[in-house]
């Protein structure tokens, strides 16, 4: 049995394992990410108008909670992807 799903805007349906819930602000990052695959903190601002340190504080939950990957390059800076999502 699945605990809890919610349907996203993308057409994707987000399953939750852990006890609490997504929060507003996660899930508007998490819907994001199923449309284009992937998020930048600038592509976040433009796209969210929130400052740096909200963005940063949520990627970083996201992180935290295994639903989200970061990976760094020097041409795309830091990009976090959606773990089990392939684009």
């Amino acid at each position: 049995m699945v605990p809890k799903t919610k349907q996203l805007k993308a057409r994707a349906e987000m399953i939750r394992f852990h006890p609490s819930d997504f929060s507003a602000d996660q899930t508007a990052i998490v819907e994001l990410a199923c449309k284009i695959g992937k998020v930048t903190v600038a592509f976040l601002m433009k796209n969210l108008n929130w400052s740096q340190e909200r963005i940063r504080q949520v990627l970083e939950d996201l992180e935290h909670s295994k639903i989200l990957y970061r990976t760094s390059s020097a041409s795309e800076g830091e990009v976090w992807y959606l773990k089990g999502v392939n684009m």
